[in-house]
């Protein structure tokens, strides 16, 4: 069999072989179902140290985590949601994380709501129009002091409109 013969074939196997393989490795797939776990039972304020754990779990870790969030507690939400946004795919972590915000506030405990807002206030979202109407009518419809005060803090860094506004002397 000559070498021209053998090309077809040989594409055909790698082929083959390329379609079966999964996106991400199944211990990279483990590594995720490991730290979410932790997650459960980390405080609010370690979720940060998580998520940075999780976007370094290399090449295809992204495309799994966007199918993990659905069902995601709230609590591994912020944190698949912040390795989003490390990972660069911050639209579908604005996304996620404004449906957490819109969502009725009394059915989540506040400080994870609170780290919801606060991610919504991070530099990736400066200017998005969606994610500052959203900030401006939650800040108005919750009652919560403490919640009024995040979306305030969030809307001063993603909206130059309203930074200006809070910094002008009457």
């Amino acid at each position: 069999m000559n070498t021209r013969s053998r090309l077809p074939a040989l594409a055909l196997i790698a082929g083959a072989v390329l379609l079966h393989s999964p996106a991400v490795p199944a211990q990279s797939q483990e590594d995720i179902e490991r730290v979410l776990a932790r997650v459960e039972r980390a405080d609010i304020d370690q979720l940060g140290s998580y998520a940075r754990e999780l976007s370094e779990l290399g090449e295809g870790t992204a495309p799994r985590l966007r199918t993990t969030v659905g069902e995601a507690s709230p609590k591994a939400r912020i944190a698949i949601c912040q390795a989003l946004i490390l990972l660069e795919e911050t639209s579908e972590a604005r996304n996620w994380l404004l449906d957490l915000v819109k969502d009725d506030y009394r059915k989540y405990p506040a400080e994870v709501l609170r780290a919801a807002i606060r991610l919504l206030g991070s530099p990736e979202f400066q200017d998005d129009p969606e994610v500052v109407v959203s900030l401006r009518q939650r800040m108005e419809e919750v009652l919560d002091p403490h919640l009024q005060l995040a979306f305030a803090s969030a809307l001063y860094e993603v909206s130059a409109k309203d930074r200006v506004e809070a910094t002008r002397t009457k």
